[in-house]
């Protein structure tokens, strides 16, 4: 039941919050530009599910965490 309630959590958030990425000013076929298009993925995904540093809310940093694997995944 946890993991349920915790997978779905998690996925509402990254599924509530959508935040645009521009890439038209990159270069896709270089390596360059696919680092740096993933590094925006990456701060999107941060700005989109937010940033905890409370260590001992585990299920939150869980929460956070997972949002932001989606949101990278799912971009």
């Amino acid at each position: 039941m946890w993991f349920e309630e915790h997978y779905c959590r998690s996925n509402l958030i990254a599924a509530l919050a959508k935040e645009r990425i521009d890439f038209r000013d990159l270069n896709l076929s270089n390596p360059k530009g696919v680092q740096v298009l993933y590094r925006r993925i990456q701060t999107s995904a941060q700005h989109v599910c937010g940033d905890y540093h409370d260590r001992s809310d585990l299920q939150r940093t869980g929460d956070i965490k997972e949002c932001k694997v989606n949101a990278i995944r799912n971009a």
